[in-house]
């Protein structure tokens, strides 16, 4: 994610805008995945819910300079 945000999402790449929800989101799915499966429900909400907010929420606001024909 530190490359494609350094390289691809400064020059507003759409792709890039792409690859980092993929990125978070996959990642998201099977960490929780994993840490409900044992039981570390602590895991999914201190740390991939803020993650996920952290991330997302910034995500969100820049979308209208990746498609600016969109919203």
């Amino acid at each position: 994610m530190i490359f494609i945000s350094e390289n691809a999402f400064e020059r507003r790449e759409p792709w890039a805008y792409q690859a980092m929800w993929v990125g978070m989101i996959s990642w998201c799915l099977v960490d929780s995945g994993i840490s409900i499966f044992y039981g570390a429900i602590h895991n999914v909400l201190i740390i991939n819910l803020v993650a996920l907010a952290l991330i997302g929420l910034p995500l969100l606001m820049t979308k209208r300079h990746f498609y600016p024909d969109s919203i």
